[in-house]
């Protein structure tokens, strides 16, 4: 008689933990320090989620932001079409898959007199 999985008993473990004794995963990614932070999550940051930011990256965060409103202020015309080609073809480590880029890269084709599209384009 075969038995299944349900005698295991599982214990809880935080993402950030398990993430860390994935060893494999920290070292492909090359985090800093050889471990992962929740800095690092910031891709799963949510408003009421488990993600906390250390204080460094509340302050690069903070000026990103600052400089965002600085480039809303900005009320210069962009070649948004060109300025996301070339930032394609300069920045191929960033955007690794294109496809998850796409539907950005699209919206702001589309929305170029936006003056936050403007902005973000500005800022990447």
């Amino acid at each position: 008689m075969a038995t299944g999985c349900t005698d295991i008993e599982i214990s809880p473990v935080s993402t950030l933990d398990f993430l860390n004794k994935a060893s494999a995963l920290s070292r492909y990614f090359c985090f800093e320090g050889g471990a992962i932070t929740q800095d690092d999550r910031a891709y799963w940051w949510r408003p009421k989620g488990d993600v906390r930011f250390s204080e460094k990256m509340k302050a690069w965060l903070g000026d990103i932001h600052a400089q965002y409103g600085e480039y809303l202020k900005d009320e210069r015309e962009i070649d948004v079409s060109h300025t996301m080609d070339r930032m394609l073809t300069k920045c191929t480590g960033i955007f690794q898959r294109p496809v998850l880029f796409s539907s950005f890269y699209w919206h702001c084709n589309l929305n170029e007199q936006d003056r936050n599209v403007r902005a973000a384009v500005r800022q990447l």
